[in-house]
């Protein structure tokens, strides 16, 4: 059952499942290239552009950064490998001024590592990222030292530039799973800090939309919803709120 589920929820994403089938091609490609010496540098480069369009298609998946990681330690493409990394730290969220004391580094020798130890941080979908942060406080979600870490991580958000597109995803994300663990009023001033550096994160709004709307904030809720509506005109949730406000008054 969680087989199918799981492969039901591949379908219902196509960038996910692009960006499977462009991280298998890659894969293929590197096997060619350790095959055939005489086309390696052909079948490299090939595998590296699906790579890239792997990432393009779905950056939330780790394995597809893995695979262009691994790909620049076979080109041993120690400055491209660099750029990966920067890349990585930015969609973290990270403090791209750390990143540049590593400048220095054999990214040849040392890259994948600081790849893995980046994702055992912070891991890039909200379910993984979540357990990382209770197991790092013990394990009990309830505990004084889950909330402290929910509070640097609060803490964190606050001072990070979230003009990517890529990390105000993941982070909107992260916060959500905040506001599903009970953390409304956090979610809702965080919400507002990612927001204010990408308006146009429309997943967000519809996320601050509905909570305002069950906590009966109306006039809130009427602006998170007629944001989505003007950014994505095809979403009619301000409309479909207004009629549920009608209904309301006419019953």
């Amino acid at each position: 059952m969680v087989m199918r589920q799981s492969a039901h929820d591949d379908l219902q994403h196509p960038r996910r499942n692009l960006g499977n089938r462009y991280r298998t091609q890659a894969q293929k490609f590197v096997r060619l290239a350790k095959a055939d010496p005489e086309r390696k540098e052909s079948n490299m480069q090939w595998a590296e552009q699906n790579a890239r369009q792997a990432l393009l298609h779905d950056f939330t998946d780790e394995r597809n950064w893995r695979c262009l990681a691994d790909i620049k330690v076979g080109l041993k493409d120690n400055h491209g490998l660099g750029i990966v990394l920067e890349d990585v730290f930015t969609v973290l969220g990270r403090d791209t001024e750390q990143f540049e004391k590593l400048k220095q580094l054999d990214y040849l020798e040392f890259g994948l590592e600081l790849l893995e130890a980046a994702f055992a941080r912070d891991p890039l979908t909200p379910d993984a990222w979540w357990e990382a942060l209770v197991a790092r406080g013990g394990g009990d979600e309830q505990s004084d030292e889950v909330l402290l870490e929910i509070a640097e991580f609060a803490d964190r958000c606050r001072d990070l530039d979230f003009r990517d597109q890529r990390a105000n995803i993941v982070y909107g994300r992260r916060i959500e799973h905040l506001r599903l663990q009970g953390f409304e009023d956090l979610f809702i001033e965080l919400s507002r800090h990612l927001l204010a550096h990408r308006p146009v994160n429309h997943e967000l709004w519809m996320q601050l939309g509905r909570l305002h709307e069950r906590r009966k904030e109306i006039d809130s809720a009427w602006s998170c919803y007629d944001h989505v509506q003007t950014l994505m005109p095809h979403l009619l949730v301000r409309d479909e709120f207004l009629n549920r406000l009608t209904e309301r008054m006419d019953g």
